[in-house]
């Protein structure tokens, strides 16, 4: 057999070499490729501390206003109405009378289901799904405490109102604890907040999903007022003015305090110190200390 000039050996050697890698470059970037998000990372203007500050301080307010609140607020109704028929607005007696069921226990107990279990639940799941979905699952953590805090302040909102405008629940039977805290429904409020604030979050992430993020909690929102009226706990009106103070608030939040960071842009910790002044100056008999913010 006829040897083989080492000169055409090495050729086909440094050949082969570099195929193999050229190929092994073409599978490194087109895994870089998989890997990169398909929508452009967008970064929002928050302080962990202080939003950690800000979601303890309301989780600790409600905790403590839920404890105290009976005690609180006076037993009279605000918004005084009967629990017979044509004793309250037709809108309501229209509502009531059409998904009243008759044994609204079942009803009763779907619907702490659905506001307590289902409802927040789903709203942490869509909130990491979103992030996931576009591979950006880094960001699910500070996306949770900022829906957290947005959350926790809508519900606040809501109880505000719920002391000044004190309305007995529709049903004699379900008097309680709860009795005059029928509007606005915080059940209401607490699933439209989270489902704003997961959105809101969602939308200004830019996330392929947030429209979902909107269907999925409405769907909810609608399925636990249902259940709320059918077992005689609250009436339409109660649930649409908790619904519109869970959103508002829910939306609000982040839209304000959350805002995009464009591309560009510098964030500090605390940015809302930036344009803050302190000036001092001597008066008779003491100092004046000014405090104040260019707008």
């Amino acid at each position: 057999m006829r040897a083989t000039p080492l000169p055409l050996v090495a050729l086909v050697l440094a050949l082969s070499f570099a195929t193999s890698e050229a190929t092994a470059q073409e599978v490194v970037r087109a895994q870089a490729q998989d890997d990169e998000p398909p929508t452009t990372p967008v970064a929002l203007h928050h302080d962990v501390a202080l939003d950690l500050v800000a979601t303890g301080v309301l989780a600790a307010g409600l905790v403590t206003w839920t404890a105290v609140r009976q005690r609180a607020l006076p037993a009279s109704c605000v918004i005084c109405d009967g629990v017979g028929r044509g004793e309250v607005n037709g809108v309501d007696d229209l509502f009531r009378t059409a998904f009243r069921r008759r044994d609204g226990a079942a009803a009763d107990t779907a619907g702490d289901i659905v506001t307590y279990g289902v409802a927040p639940a789903m709203g942490l799941a869509l909130t990491i799904g979103a992030a996931a979905a576009d591979r950006r699952s880094d960001e699910a953590p500070l996306n949770a405490l900022l829906v957290a805090e947005a959350s926790l302040a809508a519900i606040a909102a809501n109880e505000a109102f719920g002391a000044l405008l004190r309305r007995p629940v529709p049903s004699a039977a379900s008097q309680g604890d709860d009795s005059m805290s029928s509007f606005p429904s915080g059940s209401a409020a607490s699933i439209m907040a989270i489902t704003a604030a997961s959105a809101t979050i969602a939308t200004l992430r830019g996330y392929r999903l947030a429209p979902l993020v909107w269907i999925m909690g409405t769907t909810v929102g609608l399925t636990a007022t249902y259940l709320r009226i059918a077992a005689d706990k609250s009436y339409l009106t109660d649930d649409l003015a908790g619904a519109a103070i869970g959103m508002s608030v829910g939306a609000l939040v982040p839209l304000v305090l959350h805002r995009r960071i464009e591309p560009g842009a510098t964030t500090a910790r605390a940015h809302w110190l930036e344009s803050a002044t302190l000036t001092t100056r001597t008066v008779p008999g003491g100092r004046v200390l000014g405090v104040g913010w260019s707008l």
